[in-house]
């Protein structure tokens, strides 16, 4: 039996919203009775999940670990700082909309390193948007251009539905090749890896899963896997 329970995903794997205890990967964990390396955060693009992953994996052996991935959305993107992946949503980040708060918390930024290093981005990213009023004119102008692109770009979408595969495809043969246990949690609808589920939330106010759903989800994955 493995030791270790990896998971990695948005913020329907992170729990937004949810107790620790509330979340299907903290469930999952009980379940197994394994200790629970949740690494997933709100926003994450499959860029960032794939990369993070890679570096995550490299301390937990195949024979001691069990790797759950959920899917998230195709159009996100990942900015990386040193060992750090920062995720921006693919529109516009302003005060005004609140983005600007969830950019630069924990949930924003994933910690690969340490707290140290997590800090420092998160302080780069706070003076930035301060002390720099041209920080915010950044991400307005990519998403204009991003809108600019979808209007008329015929294969932008394409692209970046490509590149969603891609990064799935790898993350998904890099498991294979390495001999772990694994399974995607299919979300989203988009495109289906070898093993995997999808599952159809129950919504909360926030549009993320509720608790009980959460322990639908986890018991579902259990018996799915206590089978193979």
């Amino acid at each position: 039996m493995s030791k270790y329970l990896y998971t990695n995903g948005c913020s329907f794997t992170a729990g937004h919203t949810l107790e620790l205890d509330d979340t299907w990967p903290f469930k999952l964990g009980e379940l197994f009775n394994r200790k629970v390396y949740n690494k997933a955060v709100n926003g994450n693009s499959m860029f960032a999940i794939s990369h993070t992953t890679f570096h995550h994996l490299q301390f937990l052996p195949p024979e001691d670990t069990i790797v759950i991935i959920g899917t998230t959305w195709e159009g996100r993107k990942g900015i990386l700082f040193d060992n750090t992946s920062l995720t921006f949503k693919s529109y516009g980040v302003t005060k005004q909309t609140k983005h600007y708060d969830q950019l630069s918390t924990n949930r924003r930024i994933c910690p690969v390193t340490d707290l140290d290093t997590n800090n420092r981005i998160k302080n780069k990213v706070r003076e930035d948007w301060d002390m720099n009023s041209d920080f915010e004119k950044i991400i307005v102008t990519q998403d204009e251009a991003i809108q600019t692109l979808v209007k008329y770009d015929p294969y932008y979408e394409r692209n970046i539905q490509l590149e969603y595969k891609y990064h799935l495809k790898m993350l998904e043969s890099y498991l294979q090749n390495q001999g772990y246990q694994y399974l995607f949690v299919d979300f989203q609808k988009y495109y289906y890896p070898e093993k995997f589920i999808s599952w159809q939330i129950t919504e909360n106010e926030t549009s993320h899963p509720t608790a009980e759903d959460c322990t639908k989800l986890a018991n579902f994955i259990y018996n799915k896997l206590s089978n193979e």
